[in-house]
């Protein structure tokens, strides 16, 4: 009797209820209508639109859509909707990540009030579209445009610069680029199309002030970026001089040259093949060195040109002076062993070593006092590996060193470095180089 009236029952309600006795049937093969309002599945990643968005006013004229899709190396390419027509399709750039976007904002539509939203397909044709930006007033805009900000300078060479700066404007006809030299009056040096971000500026003149700013301006007037200086109007940087290249080896050139800078960030080094290749960087140095050891891909019996210049806060030096070097044929080997031996008698040094080579011209003998530079203090002849220095002084510390000068004309490498003291008593600077006895004053 109680299954007879539940049957009854659940009759009545299948005919009041049309369809419902689909709904399982429904949910369990996914059928639900889960469209967005666009008519597109919600996918992710979404697109996010940054400028123009909902309550903004344009100009009339040609605008690029500022948007955003995370993960847009897998989309094929954007539509724009406006008034819910496509206005167009933009395919995705070769090596791109996202098309740029561009909408013409046509001058029927002042006056009205305009909504817009894009919609971006994946490679499988998949779509995902942004929120619609909505009330969006188009009408002629009377006010000057935004300012550029953030105006950088770079001193490419001494006689050119780059200036590049972030575009605020909407509204702009044009960016103007103006110039103060000196003391005299700014002057507008370059008119460019809206929206640029960069320029460069040549035919400049080492050590004269440059002061730059860049305007955006429209019918209604102007707005300035900031101000950025080349900073020549206290000292421009000085090129280095007197370059010496020396080949030590097969593979191996020394640089030396002289610093004129006080303010440099470090030196810029370039090589070229001599028989007229383009010169290529192989080395920036940190600043104040003035010497530089060249082993990089060098080969034997091959002339190699060397230039350097200094490196600057805002500029680059003008090149040093161009050295040619022929690297050795044959590595000559360095003298080994150097000993120094104090003879208390004669009150000398007596130094000995061992030679390497057959090709020796002459062993050239050098000598530092305490830590200054080493200086040259006298040569032997071939075949000899002994040298007196009959110069030095009570209480002083000596270092020694020597090289060869080969039949060919090279300087082998240095010698191991060989220090004495010599025993304290009192005297005077007699015996010492003049650039010695200069040393010894100033440490008194």
């Amino acid at each position: 009797m109680t299954n007879a009236r539940t049957s009854g029952m659940l009759r009545k309600l299948h005919l009041s209820i049309p369809g419902l006795c689909m709904l399982p049937l429904l949910l369990a093969s996914g059928c639900l209508d889960r469209t967005l309002d666009n008519g597109m599945t919600p996918l992710t990643p979404p697109v996010a639109i940054q400028w123009p968005v909902t309550g903004d006013t344009l100009n009339p004229g040609v605008l690029e859509i500022r948007y955003d899709i995370q993960g847009a190396s897998g989309f094929d390419r954007c539509e724009l909707y406006v008034n819910d027509t496509l206005q167009g399709t933009f395919a995705v750039p070769v090596g791109g990540m996202k098309p740029s976007i561009v909408w013409k904002v046509d001058t029927s539509l002042i006056g009205a009030r305009v909504k817009y939203y894009i919609k971006a397909y994946d490679v499988d044709g998949n779509a995902t579209s942004s929120s619609t930006m909505t009330n969006i007033l188009v009408m002629v805009s009377r006010t000057p445009p935004a300012a550029p900000y953030n105006l950088a300078l770079w001193k490419v060479s001494p006689s050119m610069v780059n200036l590049s700066w972030f575009d605020s404007s909407y509204n702009e006809t044009g960016l103007e680029v103006w110039r103060k030299s000196g003391s005299a009056p700014s002057v507008m040096i370059q008119r460019l199309p809206p929206h640029s971000i960069s320029t460069n500026d040549t035919g400049l003149v080492n050590g004269v002030s440059y002061r730059y700013v860049v305007r955006a301006v429209n019918a209604y007037g102007f707005a300035q970026s900031n101000e950025v200086s080349t900073g020549n109007d206290i000292t421009a940087t000085l090129a280095p001089t007197n370059l010496v290249a020396t080949a030590l080896g097969t593979h191996q050139v020394q640089l030396q040259w002289d610093d004129n800078s006080t303010a440099e960030l470090g030196f810029v080094i370039q090589r070229r093949i001599s028989s007229g290749s383009l010169y290529s960087q192989i080395a920036v140095t940190q600043p104040n060195v003035t010497v530089y050891s060249d082993t990089a891909g060098l080969v034997g019996g091959t002339s190699y040109t060397y230039r350097i210049a200094a490196r600057g806060q805002f500029d680059q030096s003008e090149w040093s002076n161009e050295e040619i070097v022929l690297t050795l044929y044959v590595d000559t080997a360095p003298p080994t062993n150097l000993l120094a031996e104090y003879q208390a008698g004669p009150r000398n040094v007596k130094l000995s070593w061992r030679s390497n080579t057959i090709y020796d011209s002459q062993t050239r003998v050098e000598r530092r006092l305490n830590t200054a530079a080493f200086l040259e203090i006298g040569k032997v002849g071939s075949t000899v590996s002994t040298y007196i220095d009959s110069t030095v002084q009570n209480g002083f510390t000596y270092t020694y060193r020597v090289r060869v000068y080969s039949v060919d004309g090279h300087f082998t490498l240095y010698s191991n470095e060989a220090s004495i003291g010599i025993p304290s008593t009192t005297g005077s600077s007699g015996g010492l180089s003049a650039d010695e006895a200069a040393i010894l004053r100033r440490n008194r």
